[in-house]
């Protein structure tokens, strides 16, 4: 994974369709999505809070497993209907 620069940089990779983001928002889980880069959630978002990108799907789950702890515990896939992610 590495870090998202700015809110440019987020919806540069977003317009790009491939990869895979992670909202490190302070809170709870509820605040720590692991969103696809195509997740129209993402459509306003902005940097601040930090965001983090991966082209691949198992070294961002790798990342997060070793860095942010348990699935579903310390952060979630984004689980929205109808947004073009994992829901």
């Amino acid at each position: 994974m590495e870090p998202i620069a700015n809110t440019e940089d987020l919806q540069a990779k977003r317009a790009a369709g491939e990869g895979y983001i992670y909202n490190d928002d302070q809170g709870g889980v509820e605040m720590h999505v692991f969103h696809r880069a195509t997740c129209t959630t993402l459509a306003l978002a902005k940097v601040p809070p930090r965001k983090w990108f991966s082209l691949d799907l198992q070294d961002a789950l790798n990342w997060l497993h070793a860095y942010r702890g348990q699935e579903d515990v310390n952060w979630h896939r984004c689980d929205t209907q109808n947004s073009q992610c994992f829901g």
